[in-house]
């Protein structure tokens, strides 16, 4: 009897979205946290939040040292962030059926040849002037927002970065141009 070897198992979040695209299967969906954005301790990358925890031991009375916050758009300058301004982030965890490497490859909205894209999109961070330190994520570029809520709750928060000349060579960097990004598999 012969047997097929499973390919495929590059896995990766996308961020701003509740789907996969074709030829990735989603892990699970669920919205974008992290920490307070103006918070001098706590965990300095986003979280992509299952709607389905499981919880083990607690106790509800005990103040814990640590918080978890959900997320927002800010201040968004490309033209699809516009309307999802203090809208919460979703996301969703994919599967590459067929790839096995997957890469974040900033400052490009193509890949390289011989890879595949999964989706391009805008850099998004937190703001510099906040205390808080956030990661560098691809933020799909045709967004949706968690249609369970858009107050302005604040939380952990979601900016488009821009180059800023000096040490980042300009050209063939320019000032105050939205950074892109692309996530792609091999």
């Amino acid at each position: 009897m012969y047997y097929t070897a499973l390919i495929g198992g590059a896995v990766y979040i996308r961020w701003g979205r509740i789907e996969c695209g074709p030829g990735s299967d989603a892990l699970y969906r669920g919205v974008a946290g992290g920490s307070w954005y103006d918070s001098t301790g706590g965990g300095s990358n986003y979280l992509c939040l299952p709607l389905d925890p499981i919880w083990g031991a607690y106790n509800e009375s005990m103040v814990k040292s640590s918080q978890l916050y959900g997320s927002e758009y800010q201040s968004p300058t490309g033209y699809a962030y516009q309307p999802f301004q203090n809208h919460n982030v979703p996301c969703v965890v994919c599967r590459s059926q067929t790839k096995t490497s997957v890469i974040m490859i900033p400052a490009r909205n193509r890949c390289y040849s011989g890879m595949h894209t999964e989706y391009v999109g805008f850099l998004m961070s937190g703001e510099s002037g906040h205390i808080g330190r956030t990661e560098f994520v691809c933020m799909d570029g045709q967004p949706e927002s968690d249609p369970a809520s858009f107050p302005n709750e604040n939380g952990a928060l979601f900016y488009n970065v821009e180059g800023v000349c000096g040490s980042l060579p300009c050209p063939p960097y320019a000032p105050h141009r939205d950074i892109t990004c692309a996530v792609c598999t091999k």
